[in-house]
């Protein structure tokens, strides 16, 4: 009987000690973690914003037509942005700034689609 309570001691104390140790593990993990969310929050806003002022800058894009209207919007990160001429979104998927699966719409409609439907360049 001896031996089967100190096994069940011995048990009772592992099972005492593990739960000690989680409760100081395991807010720490979870502080890490968000930790780690914030800096991808701030490192993609931060994307966001060199991705609109490139967009807007006449150094970077190319000449538009004169015809031409600035009449796309982007979504980007859940964020909307434009106006955009066909060449600005042109010159920006060149430079990597956007890909064929970005969000785009042109003003008026309804019904967004993907800068790949807008530029078949964007499918090559």
């Amino acid at each position: 009987m001896e031996l089967f309570t100190g096994i069940f001691g011995l048990i009772v104390g592992l099972v005492a000690l593990a739960l000690a140790v989680s409760w100081l593990v395991f807010p720490w993990l979870v502080c890490r973690k968000i930790d780690q969310l914030r800096d991808n929050i701030s490192a993609g806003n931060i994307l966001l914003t060199e991705i609109r002022t490139t967009l807007r800058s006449q150094s970077y894009a190319a000449t538009p037509e004169p015809e031409e209207e600035a009449c796309y919007f982007l979504a980007v990160r859940g964020e909307t942005t434009g106006p955009f001429t066909l060449a600005h979104l042109e010159t920006s998927l060149q430079r990597g700034l956007i890909n064929a699966q970005t969000a785009a719409i042109k003003k008026g409609e309804k019904t967004w689609s993907t800068v790949g439907d807008l530029l078949p360049a964007a499918k090559a």
